[in-house]
């Protein structure tokens, strides 16, 4: 009996993500743009420490002060093979493939 009602519970939540999911995805594809829009600084910058390192991860920044830092730095020597971005981020490709059209 219980296995029954945990399957019969299974595949009703089951179906009502498939049923729910075709008019969410506009509006999770949206809130997607809007966190990237917001976490992207606009114009592209990198950050450096005064001896040359170059910061990798997540800041916090307050008026141009890092509250919190989670992340690496690589050394200067390391430093050689990077290079600012030459472009912005209008010509990355898109953060997932365009969506299949589900029907109505």
């Amino acid at each position: 009996m219980a296995a029954s009602l945990s399957t019969a519970i299974g595949d009703a939540l089951l179906s009502l993500v498939e049923f729910v999911w075709p008019e969410a995805i506009p509006q999770v594809e949206e809130l997607a743009r809007r966190v990237t829009d917001i976490a992207r600084p606009d114009p592209p910058f990198t950050l450096q420490t005064p001896d040359g390192q170059v910061l990798t991860g997540l800041v916090v920044l307050d008026c141009g002060r890092a509250l919190l830092f989670i992340g690496t730095r690589q050394p200067a020597a390391a430093r050689t093979a990077y290079r600012p971005p030459e472009r912005g981020y209008e010509d990355e490709p898109p953060l997932w493939p365009l969506r299949p059209q589900y029907p109505r």
